[in-house]
């Protein structure tokens, strides 16, 4: 339902290419989310960006003038890049290779920007969505691994909004 709400026509674009695509929705709705603190589980990554989704849908409520679609977008593909980080299925969660060497993050931005260039989204467009997956972690100073601060009203979003359901998730596992 969230691509049905998108209505600039680059980002619905964008976000079918990944979500119609089997290979790709098969491994996004198994993978887990981290390895130690939240959302550590098979479907673990559904999960979380259902939540974070969420948590945006209230914060376009809230905040009327945040660009939803971009917001939206920005937070189905902020941590796609999870599901070629983890090794996961045949024992426990664990890091692959490429998860050790780049990061999520990293990947992330490697796999949208890959489909926004064959797709040709506009590069304002594009720059925003990769702005939004760098700065997901928030401030540089925190040490959790963004290359950039978040700097527009949606990155600030995302941001707020992956933390605070991170950590809320991580409170509710640690109680079981």
């Amino acid at each position: 339902s969230a691509i049905k709400d998108v209505n600039d026509i680059h980002l619905k674009t964008l976000l079918k290419d990944f979500f119609c695509d089997k290979n790709f929705t098969k491994q996004f709705y198994n993978s887990p989310a981290a390895i130690v603190h939240h959302h550590n589980y098979m479907g673990g990554l559904l999960d979380h960006t259902v939540e974070i989704l969420k948590i945006c849908r209230t914060m376009c409520k809230i905040f009327p003038d945040l660009n939803q679609d971009l917001l939206f977008c920005g937070v189905l593909l902020h941590d796609i890049g999870k599901i070629k980080t983890y090794t996961y299925g045949t024992g426990p969660i664990g890091f692959s290779e490429d998860g050790e060497l780049l990061d999520h993050v990293y990947i992330s931005c490697e796999m949208v920007k890959e489909r926004m260039i064959r797709l040709k989204t506009p590069e304002e467009l594009s720059n925003q969505i990769l702005h939004m997956i760098l700065s997901h972690h928030g401030y540089i100073s925190y040490g959790w691994g963004s290359s950039v601060d978040p700097k527009t009203p949606e990155a600030l979003t995302l941001h707020h909004a992956d933390n605070m359901d991170a950590k809320v998730k991580e409170a509710f596992q640690r109680l079981l």
